[in-house]
Parts: structure tokens; C-alpha cells; sequence
């Protein structure tokens, strides 16, 4: 038969009652607390006749700044009248005691009269209210700054970063309606303090956790698509750590009733551990490898893209030999290709900006960022060029420099060097011919 279990513990912070009753029906099946942690708890069985009282103290709850933790006189209250500490989930501190009469602690009586549970409750409203607010000033930082935005547009991080503050917020505006249902319930009494309902509501953890987890996993393998061996090399170490960790329960489970189970725990324990290092520095070589012969490839293969897309070549308007050189950012709203070509002495250089978008929203961002750094750095203003019915042309002549945007396409290129000016702007019609 089974001497230990795991059940379902995720109740809101202001739940304590419902975690008591729990607690106390899962004594009397004849199970005692043994551990508790990211809203599970684990049990074993109670000894014949063993007699086990709960109590859980929320008072760390009440307040914003002492949320989580509890004081030092706090404590005193509880380890003064024979309590001990059996766990703390979600600022809630989880205390027994296998005296037959138990003397209740100081603060049960005050914390009755002062109404804890709707001070909790108003404690987690306002935390949740904070958290939306904090993150609703990030995000209005962030979308003021083009810079950011520039790179939010290019940049799947970002973009991923984004879904998961996402479901966040729904999850901190879920709980502020779930409190203000508690709030309700409680006025016109119609609030259970059952086990059953307090799970019911903390089912919100564990679907912002699991939501939250699965899409880091998913995010994970979408950016390493390109090369699954990576993928394979970063879950060796997770795999030995995960295996060896069972094969230590299974050890100390076996030998529960030992005096000194620690003498073939031990060892094992080394062994996982030294395993799992030395396969975390085999995949990080390797990984460093295929990620090194990743890049000679993709060098050659964006330098390629980048010059079949429109640009100002440099025999456009230099006379000469050139060195090609080509970046690209690619994200799932489109790509962008950073494109240079330059003499030896870097005294004449070509460079292009080009970003093909596949949405207006992202090649706004594109175009306002460039034009203002553009202005920025040269410390010049553009000007607009007589241009065609769909196609933007900018100009900052002092500087060569020319914006050009059709459509979600925009480009920047800017020259450095004594150029012919008849041949640069025979280059720019041929540039807003090849984007029509």
C-alpha cells in the first residue's frame, strides 16, 4: 500500500480557510502534510492513533510589504505555544501541533476580529492592480520608443516576450475579478469555505503555469527549428538530472525504514550530479560548434538575398574593387537585410537598409525609427523628392542619404564618398524603378 501522495494544492493567497479544510479532510482519510510547493502538496500516511491539529496563519498576506514573508514576532506566537512549521504556500503559513489541547496562538483571536480574509483579499487586488499598472507603464515606455519598436518588429524574442506578458495580464485581471467575486460572496454570505471551492479558484495558478511553461517550451523549439540537434543536446543534461532524480527517490523510498538511508543516497547523488555536469559541457561544445558551422553557412547564403534584393550597387556610382558584407534579422513580421559594400580602405562605401514587412503596423515602425536616427545622426533633416503615385523618396543630400518606402517595403541607403551626382540619382530611379 501506498505511504505517500500528491494532490492538487493551488488556492488564491486569501483561501487559507479552504486550505484548512482540506488539510483536515485529507486528515481524516488518514493522511498528514508533508510538503508543499508550486500549488501541490505532499502527504504520508498518519501513524495509528497520531492526533494532528492545523493551523495556517495568513498575516504575512495583509500587507503589500510583508507579503510572503512573516515576523520574527510572528513566529514567536507559534513556536511559544508548541506549533510547528509545516510549509508556506502563496504567503500563507502552514503550522500543526500533536498536542491533545491544543493552546491556540496569539494571533488566531486578533486576526478573527480584524477580518483577515477581506483584508487578503484587498492586499491581492491592489498587488494585481500594481502588477497591470507596472506593466502598462513598461509597455507605454516601450511603444514610445522607436528604437525598441524597431527591434519588437524584427525580433521573435520580443515577440515571444510579448504573448507571455500577455497571458499575465489576463491572468492578474482574471484573479481581480475572482476577488471581487470572493468580495461579493462574502457579503451576502454565500461564500464556502470548502476545499472544493477554494480549488476551483486556484485553478488559475496552475493554468497561468502550465500556459505560461508550455509556451516557453514551444517558443523554444520554434527558435531552434533550423537545427534540432541543438535541441537534443540541451535536453541530454535535463534528461540525466530528470532520470537520476527518480532513481534517488526510488532509493530512498526502498530504504525508508533505515537508520542512515544517506550512505546509498549519497553516493548516487554525486554520480547524477557529475553526470549531468559533464553532459552540460558536452552539449554546450557541441552546440558552440554547430552554431559556429551554422553561421559560415548562413553568411554566404544572406549575403546572396541581401544583393538580389534592391540597392545602389557600388559600381553605380564608385569606380573600383569592393568587399560585400550582409546581415539579416527575420522575425515572423518580416525581414530585414543589413548590406554594405566597401573598398579596402573603407574611404567609398554603399550601405543599405532594406526591410520587406508584411504588415503597414511593421514598416511603420521600420520607417519612423530610420528617419529619425537617420536625421539623428547626420544632424540633418530629409526632404521629400518628386516621387511616383506609391512610392516615398526622402532626401538628405549633404549626407547621401535616401528613404525610400513602397508599400510594407522601406529602404534606407547612404553613401559615403566622393560620389558623381548625376550618377546617383540615375541610381535612385533605377532603385524606384526596381521597387515598383
Amino acid at each position: 500500500m501506498k505511504k505517500t501522495c500528491i494532490r492538487n494544492f493551488s488556492f488564491l493567497p486569501s483561501d487559507y480557510d479552504c486550505m484548512l479544510d482540506c488539510l483536515n479532510g485529507m486528515l481524516k482519510e488518514g493522511w498528514r502534510l508533508k510538503w508543499v510547493k508550486a500549488g501541490f502538496a505532499g502527504f504520508e500516511q498518519t501513524d495509528p492513533g497520531e492526533h494532528i491539529v492545523y493551523v495556517i496563519e495568513p498575516y504575512a498576506n495583509t500587507s503589500l510589504i510583508s507579503l510572503r514573508r512573516l515576523s520574527r514576532t510572528w513566529l514567536n506566537f507559534y513556536t511559544g505555544n508548541e506549533w510547528y512549521f509545516a510549509g508556506k504556500t502563496r504567503g500563507n503559513y502552514i503550522y500543526f501541533t500533536r498536542n491533545e489541547h491544543p493552546k491556540p496562538p496569539s494571533s488566531t483571536s486578533s486576526l478573527a476580529k480584524n477580518d483577515s480574509k477581506e483584508r487578503v483579499i484587498t492586499t491581492e487586488i491592489k498587488r494585481n492592480a500594481l502588477i497591470l499598472a507596472a506593466i502598462g507603464f513598461l509597455l507605454y515606455k516601450l511603444i514610445s520608443s522607436k528604437a525598441f519598436m524597431y527591434a519588437f518588429v524584427l525580433t521573435e524574442f520580443y515577440q515571444y516576450a510579448a504573448i507571455i506578458l500577455l497571458i499575465i495580464v489576463m491572468a492578474a485581471v482574471a484573479a481581480i475579478l475572482l476577488y471581487s467575486l470572493e468580495t461579493v460572496r462574502l457579503q451576502n454570505k454565500s461564500f464556502a469555505a470548502d476545499a472544493k471551492t477554494g480549488l476551483s479558484f486556484g485553478r488559475l495558478y496552475h493554468i497561468r503555469n502550465f500556459v505560461v511553461v508550455l509556451l516557453i517550451a514551444v517558443f523554444f523549439l520554434m527558435s531552434n527549428r533550423s537545427e534540432p540537434k541543438i535541441i537534443f543536446y540541451l535536453l541530454l543534461p535535463v534528461a540525466a538530472l530528470i532520470i537520476g532524480g527518480l532513481g534517488i527517490s526510488g532509493i530512498v523510498h526502498k530504504n525508508s525504514e533505515d537508520e542512515n538511508p544517506g550512505k546509498k543516497v549519497m553516493p548516487m547523488a554525486y554520480g547524477v550530479g557529475a553526470l549531468t555536469l559533464g553532459l552540460l559541457l558536452f552539449s554546450l561544445m557541441n552546440i558552440q560548434s554547430l552554431q559556429k558551422a551554422q553561421a559560415e553557412i548562413n553568411t554566404a547564403k544572406v549575403l546572396t538575398e541581401a544583393q538580389s534584393e534592391a540597392h545602389i550597387g557600388y559600381t553605380e556610382v564608385f569606380d573600383g574593387s569592393f568587399t560585400p558584407r550582409a546581415k539579416k534579422n527575420s522575425s515572423y513580421m518580416g525581414v530585414n537585410y543589413l548590406y554594405e559594400e566597401a573598398d579596402e580602405a573603407r574611404e567609398h562605401i554603399v550601405f543599405t537598409n532594406y526591410s520587406a514587412m508584411k504588415s503597414r503596423f511593421a514598416a511603420d515602425r521600420i520607417f519612423d525609427y530610420l528617419y529619425t536616427q537617420a536625421e539623428n545622426d547626420y544632424v540633418g533633416t530629409f526632404k521629400v523628392m518628386d516621387t511616383s503615385d506609391d512610392i516615398e523618396v526622402y532626401v538628405m543630400e549633404t549626407h547621401n542619404a535616401y528613404l525610400l518606402r513602397k508599400g510594407s517595403t522601406v529602404v534606407l541607403t547612404t553613401l559615403i564618398g566622393d560620389a558623381d551626382s548625376a550618377s546617383v540619382k540615375a541610381a535612385i530611379e533605377e532603385l524606384m524603378q526596381n521597387l515598383s
